[in-house]
């Protein structure tokens, strides 16, 4: 399995204090915009993106599939 493919995975990067990949907030966003993210999980994520100012990557990541819904 590829990191970051599941929301488990998101968060434990967002754990560390690291920032996300374009794939990987695009795969975050398509698990909550989709409705198959757990809601603790979409608390959790949401939370610990506010802690800090987002990266191109991330923005460009949720832009590209807030788009699509």
């Amino acid at each position: 399995m590829n990191v970051g493919k599941d929301m488990k995975d998101i968060l434990a990067i967002l754990i560390k204090g690291r920032t996300l990949t374009q794939e990987q907030t695009r795969n975050a966003f398509e698990m909550i915009m989709s409705g198959t993210a757990d809601p603790a999980q979409v608390g959790a994520f949401l939370a610990l993106l506010a802690q800090r100012d987002p990266t191109v990557d991330e923005l460009a990541g949720a832009a590209s599939v807030m788009r699509q819904f």
